[in-house]
């Protein structure tokens, strides 16, 4: 209210200011301040909580600090809540997953030193590469289907499905961006 009545009694050229503002003027306009300030704050808020939300989620995506271990302990982790999975099946999971990510980490070693060369891949190399890939996924999805009964099955392919949606999702959304 003193920032209102400062302004509103300060001496100045403005033609403005020469007539008598009444009380309910001046409450009108205090209120607006007040408003405008406190959507600027709200507006802050808002763009400060969603960077650090998308700051947490890369954190968490960040697999590249945690050991085979970590990982495969995460992994089951996840799946038991998603699956409900018994000990029996976790202890089973264990050596599967951590294979599994042996051979993924394997792969993407490969890839990132072939990096650096710029390389075309060939037809049938292409064809040897997506084979083998989709040879590894079969014998994952096997494993998979006797470690889990038949309900959890369902719905883990199911879960492959959308994590393969969204995969294929924010690939387009990569290729948008350049």
């Amino acid at each position: 209210m003193y920032i209102v009545n400062h302004l509103l009694n300060e001496k100045s050229n403005l033609n403005l200011f020469k007539f008598h503002w009444s009380k309910k003027c001046k409450i009108k306009i205090y209120k607006n301040l007040i408003m405008t300030k406190k959507t600027g704050l709200l507006i802050l808020f808002i763009t400060f909580s969603l960077t650090i939300n998308a700051q947490k989620k890369q954190i968490l995506l960040k697999k590249g600090n945690l050991t085979i271990e970590q990982q495969v302990t995460i992994k089951v982790k996840k799946m038991t809540l998603e699956l409900e999975l018994t000990e029996a099946q976790q202890n089973k999971l264990t050596p599967v997953l951590t294979k599994h990510i042996t051979e993924r980490k394997a792969q993407l070693g490969k890839r990132k030193k072939g990096k650096g060369e710029e390389k075309k891949i060939e037809a049938n190399n292409r064809f040897q590469i997506a084979n083998k890939i989709l040879d590894r996924k079969i014998i994952f999805q096997k494993e998979m289907k006797t470690i889990l009964n038949e309900e959890q099955f369902n719905r883990f392919k199911e879960l492959q499905k959308n994590r393969e949606i969204g995969m294929k999702k924010k690939g387009l959304k990569k290729k948008k961006r350049f």
